[in-house]
């Protein structure tokens, strides 16, 4: 996943016609918060393997800025950074009583699914697959079907394509296991809100808080 960039930030405000509504210093502040986003997306999507339990479908998710990184675990020490705050993820959106608390000034929403770490040979591989198939199978018993229907290149795919180590090509998996289309959904559905709440507001001086 590349860094956001000013260029990047251009090329989107062009693109869903917010072109020429926010100032340079505004726009340097705005990227700075989509990498703290990217960070914390990245972090999110290898905390564990729970996510493996998630639907083929993708399910709804809430993200929120709060003191510190989300943990991994409860019983592990590590350092949260509590002193900044980082954006954090739930399929749950925050109580009432976080949102006090934390002074929680916004919730977005994304869509994430089962292959949200994507290829886990890595991005530079040629090589194509997931660990643990048998969980998201568990967690999907329709699972060769809905790749049958959605992915009709698949059609012939069976469950041992998909796991780790069976040296399939990548390219033949690859556009089921992108998950860069989860991050383009919660970094897209994040700078939308984020910018219609400029608009609304038209506030070019207090509202893109680092």
């Amino acid at each position: 996943m590349e860094s956001f960039t000013i260029n990047h930030l251009n090329q989107y405000l062009i693109d869903n016609n917010y072109e020429n509504i926010i100032s340079e210093e505004n726009k340097i502040k705005l990227v700075n918060e989509v990498e703290l986003l990217r960070n914390d997306f990245l972090r999110f999507c290898h905390l564990h393997s729970w996510y493996k339990k998630l639907y083929i479908e993708p399910t709804t998710f809430y993200f929120f800025k709060f003191k510190g990184k989300q943990a991994r675990y409860h019983f592990i020490n590590e350092d949260l950074d509590k002193d900044n705050y980082h954006f954090n993820f739930s399929q749950s959106k925050p109580s009432m009583e976080l949102i006090d608390e934390n002074n929680i000034d916004e919730i977005y929403e994304t869509k994430l699914g089962c292959f949200l770490r994507g290829n886990e040979y890595g991005a530079s591989s040629e090589k194509c697959g997931v660990y643990g198939i048998d969980i998201i199978i568990y967690a999907n018993p329709n699972f060769l079907e809905y790749i049958h229907k959605n992915y009709p290149e698949h059609k012939d795919s069976k469950i041992s394509d998909f796991e780790y180590g069976s040296n399939i090509d990548y390219g033949t998996l690859i556009g089921i296991l992108e998950w860069n289309k989860y991050w383009l959904t919660t970094r897209n559905n994040y700078l939308n809100k984020k910018l219609k709440k400029y608009i609304s507001t038209c506030s070019t001086s207090n509202y893109f808080k680092l």
